[in-house]
């Protein structure tokens, strides 16, 4: 319940001025939240509270991320998960919150978001197929040598010869290899060494960011879920102000969607 007491910050996520891909009433979303408990999980909304606690009338805003997805973190906040309802709307879900989680400084939900997407796409039985689309956009919001990157070049270049695995046409794939100069770097490299090199795609752990980072609170069990506050606790407090596009990055969505 620490979490949950003090005042509260307005988070204003997506924009006002809706693309033409975007359905107006989900451009953007506010919500009004504890600023404990977006402190305890996110280093990039802590350092703004801390920085500007004094200023008043203002809010931060996450203008380049989508409001569901923003939403599944809140969902994580307080229940230590996001649903597969809650999730089931929104493409390539996973690796849009560990996209939201790497803006946001958040390993743990990165890590969660990683874990789900691993299980997904390597189970033996029924797992799920990558597109073209799924790479473009992790290629697109994430850096060289990130995790996520690392996992789906790793999955693409050891199912490449398999189309129940990779979804898509030659075509499109061929387009992808062209733009995405490390995919294909990796995949000649395997080609020449031998059709039978051993497995790239890693375990889990391969693929989690390590935790070295103290959270400012005590650290809370996820097994017991924070129970949902009170009008009286999520009540509009002083608001801050942020409105910077994630730094290094070009927005998936604002480009395709």
């Amino acid at each position: 319940m620490q979490l949950l007491q003090g005042s509260g910050v307005e988070i204003q996520v997506g924009t006002q001025t809706p693309s033409p891909s975007w359905d107006e009433t989900k451009s953007f979303k506010t919500w009004c939240l504890p600023i404990n408990l977006v402190s305890h999980y996110s280093r990039y909304l802590r350092e703004i509270c801390s920085s500007n606690l004094q200023e008043s009338d203002k809010r931060i805003r996450l203008q380049y991320h989508q409001p569901d997805v923003f939403g599944l973190f809140v969902e994580w906040m307080y229940y230590g998960s996001y649903e597969s309802s809650s999730s089931v709307s929104i493409y390539n879900a996973d690796a849009k919150c560990w996209v939201l989680g790497d803006k946001l400084r958040s390993i743990e939900f990165q890590n969660y978001s990683m874990r789900h997407l691993h299980e997904q796409y390597t189970r033996p039985v029924f797992g799920r197929p990558m597109t073209c689309d799924d790479v473009q956009y992790v290629c697109s919001n994430t850096s060289p040598g990130s995790k996520l990157r690392n996992f789906y070049m790793n999955f693409v270049v050891e199912h490449f010869g398999s189309p129940a695995k990779l979804l898509g046409s030659s075509t499109d794939w061929g387009t992808l290899l062209q733009n995405q100069s490390e995919i294909r770097i990796l995949l000649l490299d395997k080609f020449r060494k031998s059709t039978f090199s051993p497995s790239r795609v890693e375990s889990i752990d391969e693929y989690l960011e390590p935790n070295n980072f103290p959270s400012i609170l005590p650290s809370q069990q996820k097994s017991e879920p924070i129970q949902l506050a009170t009008g009286a606790q999520t009540a509009k407090a002083p608001i801050f102000n942020f409105d910077e596009k994630p730094g290094g990055k070009v927005s998936y969505e604002q480009r395709t969607e």
